[in-house]
């Protein structure tokens, strides 16, 4: 279709030559670590996939990169000519290197590279994006030259700040509960303060916006209604309508006036009731009651 229609789209094809996948449902059975027949079973190189022939067989032009430098320069080309193309990208880049891409992604789609990747892979690579800091203009021209020109000419020379446990926060929400529970247990063990942080980015107050009412009745019911005024006075009228839309009419009018009624509240109160809120949101959520912060990205809960 792409070289029929001559489409502008540029295909990048991670070659891992295996099974990825199905090495993690093997693991996840609690089968032990494969024999020579189930690794021969699970691997994509005898023969060795040839994904550059394939593609020129269908008449779209392609190539193989074998680094992120020859990466950068062949997807630089691809986007200036017009019609189809494709890249085969063979594994053995650096974690360090795959943190730097994943982080020009936009998060969903750096969500979906994340869930393609090895499982032992992955915790690694989300380190990496939580512990980032200042990147050089040069080290972006690693991963695409062309990035590196729109970067410098929006920033100039300076260092800019990339990573962070909300970035890291927000790839793991959007890559699924599955991936959260690989990735989270391992980030605690190579870095406890790290991997709480992130936590914290992955589970914050303003996520609970996104709940249906269903949910947030069921959150609701979990929640004294001290710890509920509290909270709710210290975010705007249209937030606080997605709490009251789970709420009879009668139950919200009389939340209303008991927030009119409460004094000036510390700032401090406040987030103290919203991390309560949360603490709950998160144990519904484990529970399957509620899909809070990647709990509904993998659809496990039915």
């Amino acid at each position: 279709t792409m070289a029929r229609e001559s489409l502008d789209v540029t295909v990048v094809i991670m070659a891992n030559r295996a099974y990825q996948i199905l090495r993690g449902e093997f693991a996840g059975v609690g089968a032990g670590a494969p024999g020579r027949r189930a690794t021969d079973m699970l691997s994509l190189d005898r023969p060795t996939l040839d994904f550059v022939a394939i593609a020129r067989g269908m008449g779209v032009p392609a190539s193989r990169a074998v680094d992120l430098s020859a990466f950068a320069e062949q997807f630089e080309r691809a986007c200036a000519t017009p019609g189809p193309a494709l890249i085969e990208l063979v594994e053995g880049e650096h974690p360090q290197a795959i943190a730097l891409l994943l982080l020009q992604l936009q998060t969903e789609v750096a969500a979906e590279v994340l869930r393609a990747l090895p499982s032992a892979l992955q915790p690694q690579v989300m380190h990496r994006i939580a512990t980032m800091g200042p990147v050089s203009g040069e080290a972006l021209a690693m991963l695409d030259r062309l990035l590196n020109e729109r970067i410098a000419a929006l920033h100039g020379p300076a260092m800019l700040q990339l990573g962070g446990a909300r970035e890291a926060a927000e790839i793991i929400n959007n890559a699924g509960k599955a991936v959260e529970k690989r990735v989270m247990p391992e980030l605690t063990r190579m870095d406890r303060t790290l991997a709480r942080a992130i936590e914290n980015e992955m589970f914050k107050f303003e996520h609970l916006f996104a709940l249906s009412p269903l949910e947030m009745g069921a959150l609701l019911r979990e929640v004294e209604s001290e710890v509920l005024i509290d909270a709710l006075k210290g975010i705007g009228e249209e937030q606080r309508d997605v709490f009251f839309q789970a709420m009879s009419s009668r139950a919200a009018e009389g939340v209303k006036d008991e927030i009119a009624a409460r004094g000036r509240l510390k700032l401090a109160e406040v987030q103290e009731a919203q991390k309560v809120i949360v603490s709950t949101a998160k144990r519904l959520a484990n529970e399957g009651i509620i899909a809070f912060g990647s709990g509904s990205a993998d659809g496990e809960y039915v």
